[in-house]
């Protein structure tokens, strides 16, 4: 299968996973929707996992920075779903999905120098943001209800972008000590342990799960966990990981274009070119 078919999935994967969170956080919390996605999503990775014959790897070094990515990446997921179900997802999507303009900081403050293209790259996705942020107040009225507003839903939206930042950029590097698939394992054993955990000890966060209810949370998990394999799956070689990872990083296109369709979102040409904007700075620095 092409790369590019590849990079799609993931695509459609994560930004489907995303938008069902905002009726399952809704209804049934976002510590309780956290926990079911992650076990779900562990559950499709361990079956692929066993089924490609992974072997776990114990080096005597990486732990730290595996664990601390995994954290970072599990808090960006609850600061994500808290975003999307305060709403308007035609803000908050686009917002976190800036997370490369972050790892690019990074990485010149660790001593990388940037082309100009990936300078030209960073500073139109801030301006997208800065545009959508400015431009999206008036696209969901479920959003005015949120306590703070929208500049709470902005900063919650930053906040994930961040974390998922620099758990990315440490998952990158923990990937070549431990693999690829067992670095994902971890960051869903976590997740899932966190979240079931502070379920246990903080009895105000348990919410009953309908049985209805069920089969749209494994669903998440299995969009999460299927996307995730369709990445490995484009990336075999360099060539192939661009092109799967540059059309991957048009995700957030999926639950806003969901949200416009489905919840009836008001958007406008200037938010659609932000967008626009955004989804190819993203392009351009996920390909470097």
């Amino acid at each position: 299968m092409p790369p590019a078919l590849w990079g799609l999935l993931t695509a459609l994967g994560w930004g489907g996973a995303d938008f069902v969170s905002r009726f399952t956080g809704g209804k049934l919390g976002v510590p309780v929707t956290l926990a079911g996605m992650m076990a779900s999503s562990l559950f499709l990775l361990s079956l692929a996992a066993w089924h490609t014959g992974t072997v776990l790897v114990f080096p005597d070094e990486g732990w730290a920075l595996l664990l601390g990515s995994a954290c970072c990446l599990v808090l960006g997921t609850l600061l994500l779903y808290r975003g999307i179900v305060r709403g308007p997802i035609s803000l908050v999507a686009p917002i976190v999905a800036a997370y490369p303009v972050w790892s690019l900081i990074l990485a010149v403050t660790l001593g990388v120098q940037p082309s100009w293209l990936q300078w030209a790259a960073m500073l139109a996705v801030m301006g997208g943001v800065v545009a959508v942020a400015r431009l999206g107040g008036g696209a969901d009225a479920h959003a005015s209800e949120a306590p703070g507003g929208l500049p709470v839903t902005i900063a919650i939206a930053l906040a994930g972008s961040l974390c998922f930042a620099l758990g990315l950029s440490g998952a990158q590097y923990s990937a070549p000590v431990f693999g690829e698939m067992q670095v994902l394992l971890t960051i869903r054993v976590l997740g899932a342990s966190l979240a079931i955990g502070a379920l246990i000890l903080v009895p105000r966060l348990r919410r009953p799960v309908p049985l209805r209810w069920w089969p749209l949370l494994v669903l998440q998990g299995l969009l999460d966990g299927g996307a995730y394999l369709a990445l490995l799956a484009g990336s075999e070689t360099a060539e192939s990981a661009t092109a799967s990872v540059v059309v991957a990083s048009a995700f957030c296109v999926v639950p806003v274009v969901l949200a416009w369709i489905v919840l009836k979102e008001r958007i406008s040409a200037g938010q659609w070119l932000a967008i626009a904007v955004i989804v190819a700075g993203v392009a351009v620095l996920s390909a470097a």
